[in-house]
């Protein structure tokens, strides 16, 4: 209770009488009686008041450099009112003999004469981004200044809103079938009972079947969700277009590849496609598939005898890697150079968003990372069985293998 009462500023809410009541039960005030006193100066405008109560908290900002800035805000705030009432002379002493001496923000200090010369309040707010004094300047005053002070004196803002936003994420990520788009909030989601989404609002009835007259060995969503790769052993690649209206897909093009369709992999930009089959494959084909039919980029391959299974592009979309079980690991860099990393036998590779960073697991039933720039390897994991595919998180915490959850922090 003490804690709660001591730590939630509940008064954002609008529930100042409720937190009296409970300050009186508790015996312990929710902010230091000095912060109190300074914020209810600043929302009155008084000043003077204000001034005086922080010359006595600023013993306990963070440091020297805190306690100059928040000074030089409260001034600040007082000459724009000042200007605002249209007091030009009493603005003009705040200038010269407050704000002036604490040489701070010099910055600053060159534009707010200027100030002086405008014909009218609204002028004044538009030249200065400032709100006004009844549109909300104080408020936010206050917000400022309680970035340098300790959140045991003063309380940081809004500080009820985040502890609840965090408590709907926290259930949200625990949801097993939670399967909405929207931020979670309290106007959709409930904190009198645990949030959790019933299995029949998971996506688990068939819509659409799409047709291959062999078995489909790979599907990929592009990055923009509007179009679908999926391949088959009979070498067939198409294109389908997702029809929001319809809420189908539909076919867009056709591209026949010499071999079984193994692996697909879009470009950043959704513009291009890689394709690497499944066995017997020495090349990487990449197509380009923004026209009304899909025409060949380019292919990855040094030699007759090389097997490439496996492909991903950068997140730059600069490179494209490519390795398989012979020990080929390419970096491609379309129409320019192909850099090898020698004896690395792969079944499946993932690129980092930093763009230097690649991991590839490999035939010891291992993932490990790889800097081509650097010529870097390191051992992430060991697993028991061999990986046939991966997939990351989207923060890059940890990848998917087999069912195997693997910390990358």
């Amino acid at each position: 209770k003490q804690w709660y009462q001591r730590r939630v500023p509940i008064t954002a809410g609008g529930f100042r009488k409720t937190v009296d009541q409970l300050i009186t039960e508790a015996g312990s005030g929710l902010e230091h009686p000095l912060s109190l006193q300074l914020r209810a100066a600043i929302l009155a405008g008084l000043w003077d008041k204000a001034m005086s109560t922080f010359n006595e908290l600023c013993s306990m900002a963070t440091n020297d450099d805190g306690k100059k800035e928040m000074k030089y805000l409260i001034l600040e705030q007082k000459y724009l009112e000042l200007l605002e009432k249209g007091d030009q002379m009493k603005a003009l002493v705040c200038l010269q003999s407050e704000i002036t001496p604490l040489q701070h923000c010099t910055s600053r200090l060159h534009i707010l004469p200027s100030y002086l010369m405008l014909n009218s309040p609204d002028e004044l707010r538009t030249e200065a981004s400032w709100s006004g004094s009844e549109g909300g300047s104080r408020q936010q005053l206050i917000n400022k200044i309680q970035a340098f002070l300790p959140t045991s004196v003063m309380l940081p803002p809004n500080r009820l809103e985040i502890l609840l936003k965090q408590a709907l994420t926290y259930q949200t990520e625990k949801c097993v079938f939670h399967n909405h788009s929207t931020t979670p909030s309290l106007a959709n989601i409930s904190l009198l009972e645990d949030h959790s989404c019933g299995r029949e609002s998971f996506p688990a009835e068939t819509k659409q079947i799409l047709e291959h007259q062999d078995e489909v060995l790979d599907c990929k969503w592009s990055h923009s969700g509007l179009f679908l790769a999926t391949g088959a052993g009979d070498g067939s690649l198409y294109i389908w277009r997702y029809n929001p209206q319809r809420h189908q897909l539909v076919e867009d093009k056709l591209v026949s590849i010499q071999y079984a369709v193994g692996q697909i992999a879009w470009s950043p930009d959704d513009t291009m496609i890689a394709v690497c089959g499944v066995e017997k494959c020495p090349e990487v084909v990449i197509w380009d598939i923004t026209g009304a039919e899909a025409e060949m980029k380019c292919k990855i391959s040094k030699s007759p005898e090389d097997l490439l299974t496996c492909c991903i592009w950068s997140p730059d979309g600069r490179y494209v890697y490519a390795g398989g079980l012979l020990g080929q690991f390419y970096r491609y860099e379309l129409n320019v150079t192909m850099t090898n990393w020698e004896g690395v036998r792969l079944q499946a590779v993932l690129a980092l968003r930093d763009n230097m960073t690649v991991l590839a697991a490999d035939s010891h039933k291992r993932v490990r990372a790889y800097k081509f720039d650097d010529n870097i390897d390191e051992t992430i994991c060991d697993l028991e069985h061999q990986v046939v595919h991966m997939a990351i998180t989207k923060k890059e915490k940890s990848t998917d293998c087999d069912s195997a959850l693997i910390p990358l922090l």
